[in-house]
């Protein structure tokens, strides 16, 4: 995998933890403070914000690497947007989408993991939809 592709990948799956770590702080925006749902909430909140850490770190590294090919006379590559993306293998989405409608089955209704599941079943949807489209379009 080239260097550009890895930090597209890097950079895809950095938004996706934003879009989510989004999805749940208006989540519990909503909620009564000291509620239990608002602390499991934060919960979540600070795990995904250690999660986006780490893939901020990941980047970091392969923007290194990008500067010492360079210097090494490597030249520069192709900015993240003009880099194809690769699409997350639609059996990884459908698992993903299938075990979020699960979670959104068995949570309580109107409680903060009714919430979260639910916005994660919608950005699965739709990744699991786009993806059909582009496998669709290069067939």
């Amino acid at each position: 995998m080239s260097l550009e592709s890895e930090l597209r990948q890097t950079s895809d799956s950095l938004l996706r933890a934003l879009d989510r770590l989004h999805d749940l702080e208006e989540e519990k925006r909503t909620l009564p403070t000291g509620s239990p749902q608002f602390v499991e909430l934060a919960r979540q909140i600070e795990d995904m914000a250690l999660e986006v850490l780490r893939r901020t770190e990941q980047e970091g590294n392969l923007a290194e690497d990008t500067e010492t090919r360079r210097e090494a006379g490597g030249g520069v590559g192709r900015s993240i947007d003009e880099t194809p993306g690769q699409p997350r293998d639609l059996a990884t989405v459908l698992d993903e989408w299938r075990a979020a409608e699960r979670r959104l089955a068995a949570a309580p209704a109107a409680s903060a993991e009714s919430a979260a599941a639910a916005g994660e079943v919608r950005r699965l949807r739709d990744e699991y939809r786009m993806g059909q489209e582009l496998r669709r379009k290069s067939s």
